[in-house]
């Protein structure tokens, strides 16, 4: 009898640590994802800041140092970047996260394919800004609504907040039947 009782122990106790890995290990692999799509949307914005800066010392500042092709070359470099690490982002969420055309509209504005002539400095830098303002807010959208819930999905809300709590309802639920058919099966008739 007491062999019996000790094996389906070892067996229950087994099976909840199976079961506890398991949670922990989805606990764990949602939370690298979601801070290291924060880490790329951060990096992303970073990028966009120092190409404004880049835009503002081309043609406000009317830098002398460097030439229209090193501007054109430099901001191609940084939408360059700013495209690896929306890619990331799609090869870590297995969906694209931001519209492409927002980028591809960025980079026809930064290479002349749009007719910018008739503005003035200002005004171009203006028109990047603004361009790439919509980046970032289409970013921290895309971002906001993936990781966070929103007020109209309630369910998915009342999920989301209680999440732990009900995988853990079922972890104990489960743990307690696999102990029930354990000792059923492992009780002498």
């Amino acid at each position: 009898m007491s062999n019996v009782n000790f094996t389906y122990l070892i067996l229950s106790n087994i099976f909840s640590a199976f079961l506890g890995w398991l949670v922990a290990s989805y606990n764990l692999r949602a939370a690298a994802k979601r801070n290291e799509v924060r880490h790329a949307c951060d990096k992303i914005e970073s990028i966009l800041t120092d190409l404004v800066k880049l835009t503002e010392s081309h043609f406000l500042k009317q830098d002398v140092i460097h030439s229209a092709e090193f501007f054109e070359s430099r901001a191609n470099q940084l939408v360059s970047l700013v495209e690896m690490r929306l890619e990331q982002i799609k090869n870590r969420l297995l969906c694209s996260f931001i519209d492409v055309d927002l980028l591809s509209s960025l980079r026809a504005l930064l290479s002349g394919e749009i007719d910018l002539s008739e503005e003035t400095g200002e005004e171009k830098v203006i028109n990047i800004s603004e361009h790439c303002g919509d980046i970032v807010e289409a970013l921290e959208q895309a971002y906001t609504s993936k990781f966070s819930p929103t007020i109209f999905s309630r369910v998915s809300t009342f999920l989301d907040s209680h999440i732990s709590k009900i995988i853990t309802f079922l972890i104990v639920a489960l743990m307690l039947g696999a102990v029930m058919i354990l000792k059923w099966l492992f009780s002498p008739a």
